[in-house]
């Protein structure tokens, strides 16, 4: 069995009963810095021309053709990455993956405009898919978790107490 907790910055945490590893998603958010610019970019241009005109349809037609070349790239990322990803739990010998869920993490979240673009471009459920479906393919069993609590919550006595650094120390069983 192992445990994968989906992030921004590492896209996949991994932990199996021995051995854990990160799935670094430091390319996919190039991508994204990379097509956020180039969105800007061409957005100026095109504001400054008259709606309907010739060079206004020709910079919305390359902004467009740019944004869908660039889509299909972090596609393909997402695909290679989650085919590692499946590979690399193969090789751990693993049957059962348990993902965490994380449904309603973006709503009601303000964390500042540069971080709140991040957390809703993060494609979390677009990679967790992908990787559920390789997974299913490679024959292994998959299952979603609710990720609530998960950080206070002791595993041996289940009693939840937030932790104070990043060292978790249970008042209950110790």
């Amino acid at each position: 069995i192992t445990g994968i907790d989906l992030g921004e910055k590492h896209l996949a945490a991994a932990a199996t009963e021995d051995d854990s590893f990160l799935l670094n998603g430091g390319e996919l958010r190039a991508l994204r810095k990379y097509q956020n610019q180039t969105k800007a970019k061409l957005q100026r241009k095109i504001s400054r021309k008259e709606r309907g005109s010739k060079r206004w349809k020709r910079l919305v037609r390359t902004k467009n053709k740019q944004l869908n070349h660039l889509d299909n790239k972090i596609t393909d990322l997402l695909h290679k990455l989650s085919r590692k990803l499946i590979e690399m739990l193969l090789e751990r010998g693993v049957s059962t993956v348990v993902i965490g869920e994380l449904k309603g993490i973006r709503d009601s979240v303000d964390y500042g405009s540069r971080m709140n673009q991040r957390l809703h471009q993060w494609a979390h459920a677009k990679f967790a898919q992908m990787v559920e479906y390789k997974a299913k393919g490679a024959g292994m069993i998959v299952k979603y978790v609710n990720e609530e609590y998960t950080s206070q919550t002791c595993p041996k006595c289940q009693h939840r107490h937030k932790p104070s650094g990043r060292t978790y120390d249970c008042p209950e069983c110790g």
